[in-house]
């Protein structure tokens, strides 16, 4: 039998054999340490020794009528020694072990691991940590948490999760439920829910925050400048970047080496240089391809793009090719110009284009404008043939004309002709 004392109110005592002494100093236990520094403190110098291992085991459900002693299953009144079998021989062929001095209705975390208020009885106690469906069940491997004593009206305490790992591998942080391997919630509405960097020794020191200035390290001090990626699930207008909107949802980025200029209104520890990269592992350079945000904003993409839709925002728009002072230039010029450059006015060439990209905001305004200098030459041309067309009805109504006067002229001196052979032959 295995007797414990709870009352831990001595200054020190040992437990333990060989060189890994077990200390209780002041309430807190060590191993492997002489002065813990916390209230469980483990430590090893072997390199190929675990430090802590926690193992959840597959028993089968425990008797339910034999984990407590006494006078049944209620908790409510834990005063004198109590007696608790061990719960991996449900039969309670092993000896039991047995609690004493149990003076007051504490919370029993040093009998299970498991904080209980004053109404749960033995049976739900046995239903939380193993589960209902017995095995491992649901109850966590490791879980660490923060709580609060009740009041006088009502005793539970209250209880937040802070860290769970369940023994189906699923982890949580801030959750005490965790739906996949890691289940993290923001504690608060706005601010990173995970940040992931690595650190150097620099300046500034980086923060993640918004709307203020971080002051710089005291001189002779050491100072970390760090990349970090943050994971932001919420957050506000202008938050991080102007180009956020409130609720969205944010994959922010820095290298940490932005300075800071209340002139121009950076942030100490904001990304300065750094890129940001999405893409898949590939060394193959005939398989590369992917998403990277430069420092500025700038997107390159190395891949085929498929969307409905596109919009571009324009810098001009060539509608200035309608005003009347417009200088449109003469066909025969535009031909000059195609011949020695091999290309449209306003364009560049093939090979600038090739080797610089093209930007489809520029070019598509190129192009309209060319769409409405050649409406209007098309205008003018449509304007001179209008022109033509009626020149030539003209000449065609003075052609006429003039015909009519040669017919009715020969008609005329055929009269005559036919008058003057009369008078002859008389």
């Amino acid at each position: 039998m295995i007797t414990f004392n709870t009352d831990v109110s001595a200054q020190t005592w040992t437990l333990g054999t060989g060189s890994t002494p077990e200390i209780t100093t002041q309430g807190r236990v060590g191993v492997g340490v002489t002065a813990p520094d916390a209230k469980i403190d483990a430590a090893t110098c072997t390199p190929t020794e675990n430090v802590i291992v926690a193992t959840k085991m597959d028993c089968s459900n425990p008797n339910v009528s034999n984990i407590w002693g006494g006078s049944g299953y209620g908790i409510g009144n834990l005063t004198g020694i109590w007696t608790v079998y061990d719960p991996n021989n449900p039969g309670g062929g092993d000896p039991p072990v047995t609690v004493a001095n149990v003076t007051s209705p504490q919370y029993m975390s040093y009998v299970l691991p498991n904080n209980m208020n004053l109404s749960v009885t033995g049976s739900a106690l046995l239903a939380h940590h193993y589960g209902t469906g017995g095995g491992l069940g649901t109850a966590p491997i490791f879980w660490g948490r923060s709580q609060s004593p009740g009041t006088a009206f009502d005793p539970t305490p209250s209880i937040s999760t802070r860290f769970i790992v369940l023994p189906n591998g699923y982890t949580g942080i801030n959750n005490s439920t965790p739906r996949v391997e890691l289940d993290v919630i923001k504690s608060g509405y706005f601010g990173p829910a995970a940040i992931f960097g690595i650190k150097a020794i620099g300046a500034p020191s980086p923060t993640l925050k918004t709307g203020e200035n971080q002051a710089a390290p005291p001189t002779g001090m050491s100072a970390f400048q760090t990349k970090q990626i943050a994971i932001v699930p919420n957050l506000r207008l202008f938050d991080y970047n102007k180009i956020s909107q409130a609720g969205d949802l944010g994959i922010i980025f820095t290298d940490g080496k932005g300075i800071g200029n209340p002139t121009s209104g950076d942030i100490e520890g904001c990304n300065a240089e750094a890129g940001l990269i999405i893409a898949p592992f590939a060394a193959n350079v005939a398989r590369s391809g992917g998403i990277r945000i430069a420092a500025n904003g700038d997107v390159d993409l190395c891949g085929d793009v498929k969307a409905t839709k596109l919009t571009v925002n324009t810098k001009w728009w060539p509608d200035f090719v309608f005003q009347p002072n417009y200088q449109l230039m003469p066909l025969e010029q535009v031909s000059e110009y195609i011949t020695k450059n091999h290309h449209l006015p306003g364009f560049k060439a093939d090979t600038t284009m090739i080797s610089e990209g093209n930007d489809i905001g520029e070019t598509q305004a190129l192009q309209q404008q060319k769409i409405e200098e050649l409406t209007l030459y098309t205008i003018q041309q449509n304007t001179l043939l209008q022109q033509q067309k009626t020149a030539l009805a003209a000449q065609v109504e003075a052609i006429a004309a003039q015909a009519t006067a040669i017919a009715a002229q020969s008609k005329k001196q055929a009269e005559l002709e036919t008058l003057v052979q009369q008078l002859l032959a008389k």
